[in-house]
């Protein structure tokens, strides 16, 4: 699994990395997901975060510092921000419960084992993407 919006290819494996490498700026993060983000001139990563309790008292710099850790674990990800072709990380939180709901949502739309759905690391589905977007709570 990995996500790609201009040359550099991001692995799951470097995305849990980054999230982890930030996770004192996020507060406790329960599970999150990625996805492509194209409201800005520049496409970037989205960050959906479900966090435990309140966020971290310096949330509010994590866009800069994923985006300085992806830039840190992704070669081709630095040279395509160098040239502006992808833009700082957003990190969308979304209410508690989030990806519980999500689950149950996928079994009742798609189908599957209640214990088999998983949340992937990268959601490229337009549904998904539009699901998860109504459940955001606020954007940093």
């Amino acid at each position: 699994m990995h996500i790609r919006l201009a040359n550099e290819v991001t692995t799951e494996t470097q995305l849990r990395n980054v999230v982890d490498a930030t996770s004192d700026l996020f507060g406790r993060v329960s599970e999150f997901c990625v996805s492509p983000d194209y409201r800005q001139a520049a496409a970037r990563y989205a960050f959906f975060v479900e966090l435990q309790g309140d966020p971290g008292a310096d949330i509010s710099a994590t866009p800069a510092a994923l985006h300085d850790q992806l830039k840190k674990h992704n070669e081709n990800y630095l040279k395509d921000s160098r040239m502006g072709k992808i833009g700082v990380p957003c990190v969308r939180v979304v209410r508690p419960g989030t990806f519980g709901d999500y689950r149950e949502w996928v079994i009742r739309t798609k189908g599957g084992a209640s214990g088999q759905v998983k949340v992937p690391v990268v959601i490229w589905s337009e549904a998904d993407r539009t699901w998860l977007e109504e459940h955001v709570m606020y954007d940093i």
